[in-house]
């Protein structure tokens, strides 16, 4: 079973699924947690999975840019994408929200086997030609927040230099603050809006820039040969600053007021940050094209012969008092939960709307906040 209760959660999963139908085994996706299952897929956050529900459990990122804060010690396997990401993980492995039952095992990025798919080509090709796109450069714009205007600063510093400005924003955008937007664009000719819920893969290997913010999409388009630019000084939400340190080596940072000249510079030298950033590439990511079959082939060996066929990560000692100390916390934090989504849930619509408006909503969230990563 993959849970999996939006579009982006479920994309990340779809090679897995894949791979595993492919096996024999029975596939379905539900965006119901309250589900039985044998073999359990997740990769929500997990203040937002009320209870697992698998026999076998394995949980994993959705975005390349998460970290390790979220309580993956309710879970049997954890999977990494990456060395970097496995260097990210030992350094935080102490603490024990960090520890799957079974452990941590480094298998690729599943999300990106897409890419090597033999259909994979015919059906970037079929999203070209509905797009109707010019002959000459391709640039795509992908922010993980759309505000402070970004997106028609992209359109201003980059119509000069590209033939096809693609737009595509996530599935969790809401239509009403994109919808002024697209109205004021559509009819231009240089720029092409995307329908939100196609696979950011196809789009991004349409194009030979990718332009963000911080978002994770910028990792993920070395897979599709598309330099990944940050314009750092973007905010990716209201007052939260990109953290340039954050980003992979291979993303070119740029600033907003250099950012015409900064796409010129890389379709100037293409070649050579396409090399770059190929060669960098094998820092992040194990398994290119392969990862959904590893993963596979774990979930087999236990299965079937209730065997690792791959080496869990070692991790850091995790000290009893920490144990001890979490194990309460999260015990605090079932008991809130349940409390909590008691009253709210059974609440009537009226009062549920004045409750939205108050000062006890407010200190709802500021509590939810503090305890989710005990979840």
């Amino acid at each position: 079973m993959f849970y999996a209760d939006g579009q982006k959660y479920a994309d990340a999963m779809e090679p897995i699924a894949k791979e595993a139908r492919n096996r024999g085994y029975n596939v379905e996706f539900t965006d119901d947690f309250s589900r039985t299952a044998d073999i359990g897929f997740y990769n929500n956050h997990t203040y937002n999975i009320p209870k697992i529900n698998s026999k076998l459990s394995v949980i994993m990122h959705h975005g390349l840019d998460q970290g390790f804060g979220d309580n993956w010690s309710r879970f049997d396997i954890g999977l990494i994408p990456g060395p970097k990401k496995k260097k990210q993980w030992y350094d935080s492995s102490h603490k024990p929200n960090t520890r799957p039952n079974i452990g941590m095992f480094t298998v690729g990025w599943p999300k990106s086997d897409i890419v090597f798919y033999d259909d994979f080509k015919h059906k970037t090709e079929e999203l070209k030609n509905n797009l109707n796109l010019s002959p000459g450069r391709t640039i795509i714009y992908a922010p993980g927040f759309e505000n402070s205007g970004k997106m028609e600063e992209f359109i201003n510093k980059s119509r000069a230099i590209s033939q096809n400005l693609l737009i595509k924003h996530s599935p969790a955008a809401t239509d009403k603050k994109l919808k002024p937007l697209y109205d004021k664009y559509c009819q231009d000719d240089d720029v092409y809006i995307i329908d939100s819920e196609q696979n950011i893969m196809n789009c991004l290997a349409l194009a030979d820039i990718l332009v963000s913010d911080g978002s994770s999409v910028l990792r993920e388009a070395s897979f599709t040969h598309t330099i990944p630019v940050s314009v750092v000084d973007w905010p990716e939400k209201i007052g939260d600053n990109i953290n340039p340190e954050s980003l992979p080596s291979f993303v070119i940072r740029a600033k907003r007021i250099h950012l015409d000249s900064s796409l010129q510079n890389i379709f100037e030298n293409h070649e050579e940050h396409l090399e770059n950033m190929t060669k960098k590439r094998k820092n992040h990511y194990t398994n290119v094209g392969k990862a959904s079959q590893t993963t596979m082939d774990l979930i087999d060996g236990i299965v079937e012969d209730n065997e690792l066929v791959l080496n869990a990560v070692e991790g850091k000692t995790v000290k009893n008092i920490t144990k001890t100390i979490f194990v309460g916390k999260m015990l605090s934090s079932r008991f809130y939960y349940t409390i909590r989504d008691g009253v709210v849930d059974n609440m009537p619509n009226k009062y549920r709307e004045i409750l939205e408006d108050s000062i006890i909503d407010q200190m709802i969230y500021s509590t939810d906040e503090k305890v989710k990563k005990y979840r």
